[in-house]
């Protein structure tokens, strides 16, 4: 919702592609810019830091969990999915466990556009499909919608297809834990695979799961 200068409101229905729309030009926005390239324009993080990113990093990590204790940044969501997944692959190969050479993920997921990020997200859809001779090896598992999230919904089954589901989920794990380097989920709802909300159950199974 803009405000133009004639007083006019404005719905802006683009919001940057499912960025949050913060203003065109917004006078504290274009003056903290303008601070910033005085300064400082750019650095490499390759063995070099600077202040902002120290700053961001110190009031970040109070809200994280204490078993994350470094910060990687990275220059946009697909990037940062490619940078996750190699990471987590390295990791298993520093550990000795050369075996895990594929990934897990949400049957309908999205996590980007670039070949790395397509390849752990939905693989059926018309924006991927084309380009599956060209994605790594994922192996995908299907949540079921929460129907607790629904207004007037039949819960009479839920209790049993939530248990099913659980079992779903073990069994996956057991039949294809052991290759996997990493998981990945989008937390709870699935935005472009339609707004579809998931079980927190199976989020905490999926978290004990990739523990062990």
């Amino acid at each position: 919702d803009l405000l133009l200068a004639d007083g006019r409101r404005v719905l802006d229905g683009i919001s940057s592609w499912w960025t949050n729309l913060h203003g065109h030009g917004h006078p504290r926005l274009v003056a903290a810019l303008e601070r910033q390239a005085a300064r400082l324009d750019h650095v490499i993080f390759a063995g070099f830091t600077h202040e902002p990113a120290l700053e961001m990093v110190a009031r970040l990590k109070p809200r994280l969990p204490p078993s994350l204790t470094r910060c990687f940044f990275s220059d946009n969501g697909s990037t940062a999915v490619e940078v996750a997944l190699k990471m987590a692959f390295q990791a298993q190969l520093q550990r000795g466990d050369q075996g895990r050479d594929r990934f897990g993920a949400l049957a309908g997921g999205y996590h980007g556009d670039t070949l790395g990020a397509m390849g752990v997200g939905e693989r059926a859809n018309y924006a991927t499909a084309l380009f599956d001779p060209l994605l790594m090896t994922c192996d995908p598992f299907d949540v079921p919608q929460d129907p607790r999230r629904e207004l007037d919904a039949d819960l009479s089954n839920w209790d049993r297809d939530l248990a099913a589901a659980r079992e779903r989920m073990k069994a996956y794990f057991e039949m294809k834990g052991s290759r996997l380097a990493a998981f990945i989920a989008e937390p709870l709802v699935q935005g472009a695979g339609g707004m579809r909300m998931w079980p927190p159950e199976l989020l905490q199974d999926l978290r004990e799961h990739c523990s062990h």
